[in-house]
């Protein structure tokens, strides 16, 4: 390529003089070795502007002449046409040039901010895309903790209003005294259960999930678990609710080591549980660290 270079710049130069001394020639007014001297610098200017001009028109003339192969004596006279008519007209040449090459430009940029653009609506359109996927996965997983409290509501009675129906004593029911004056109270499990949500190696904990396509409401899972891996929770827990969801005291089975309650409710209270021979839990959902205001408060 260098060899093909060292090649045409004399091509560039001669044509640049001779174009030089021709518009000297054709210019009657101005014919002065001064005027010659100006047109000299102009003219070569112009012609090794040539390469440009070929590369905006995507001629092959130049890469022919460059690229080392052995290039026909007729591309190295179409090219030496090309700088020597370049150099005659090289004012109105470097002038339009300057205008096509500032419109390329232009264009590539313009090309560029509209790809840019483009890239942006894309990416702004894959966020949209995955907020809608988020929001679908968001309301299945309400909707899936909704199902499992309407099962656990119709398995245990919670919605019916069964109070009078005898609880199986598996474990120690509450004093009738104690559950009268519990209910006098807007929370009435609040303080009845020791307050502690851990005792003698079991715990209570829950899990509250925001639903907003309910109203505001929220999905309870309450848990008991043994937190000693030598003394499994086995048997049945009896969990007190808020007395508002009809059966405030379901009885429910210990599967696999743990004892498991779903619900769904417009406000936090207090739970209470029984297990094993007595012991107590007690959580108030109203400090749970996912409740918010005002479902808390309500």
């Amino acid at each position: 390529m260098i060899e093909g270079i060292l090649q045409i710049v004399p091509i560039m130069v001669t044509a640049g003089l001779l174009g030089a001394a021709a518009s000297t020639a054709l210019n009657k007014d101005e014919r002065s070795w001064e005027a010659f001297k100006w047109n000299c610098v102009i003219g070569v200017s112009a012609s090794f502007l040539i390469p440009v001009l070929l590369t905006t028109v995507s001629s092959n003339v130049l890469q022919a002449l460059t690229d080392g192969s052995a290039a026909r004596i007729d591309k190295y006279l179409v090219f030496a046409g090309y700088c020597l008519l370049g150099a005659i007209s090289a004012q109105r040449l470097i002038t339009t040039l300057s205008e096509k090459v500032l419109q390329i430009a232009k264009d590539a940029r313009t090309t560029a901010q509209e790809a840019k653009a483009e890239a942006e609506q894309s990416r702004e359109s894959v966020e949209e895309t995955k907020q809608v996927v988020l929001e679908t996965r968001a309301s299945a997983e309400q909707t899936k903790k909704v199902v499992l409290a309407t099962k656990d509501a119709i398995q245990y009675g919670i919605k019916e209003d069964d109070l009078g129906k005898p609880v199986p004593a598996s474990v120690p029911h509450l004093d009738k005294a104690l559950v009268d004056a519990a209910f006098k109270t807007d929370d009435p499990w609040k303080g009845k259960f020791d307050g502690k949500a851990e005792a003698n190696g079991r715990r209570l904990d829950a899990e509250v999930t925001r639903l907003t396509d309910l109203g505001d409401t929220a999905s309870i899972s309450l848990r008991v678990i043994s937190m000693d891996p030598l003394r499994p929770l086995t048997g049945t827990v009896q969990f007190y609710i808020h007395q508002s969801f009809g059966k405030y005291d379901p009885l429910v089975p210990v599967i696999e080591g743990k004892a498991l309650l779903n619900l769904t409710s417009w406000g936090a209270f207090t739970v209470g549980a029984v297990c094993d021979d007595g012991t107590k839990l007690e959580l108030d959902l109203s400090e749970h660290p996912d409740a918010w205001e005002p479902w808390k408060s309500r």
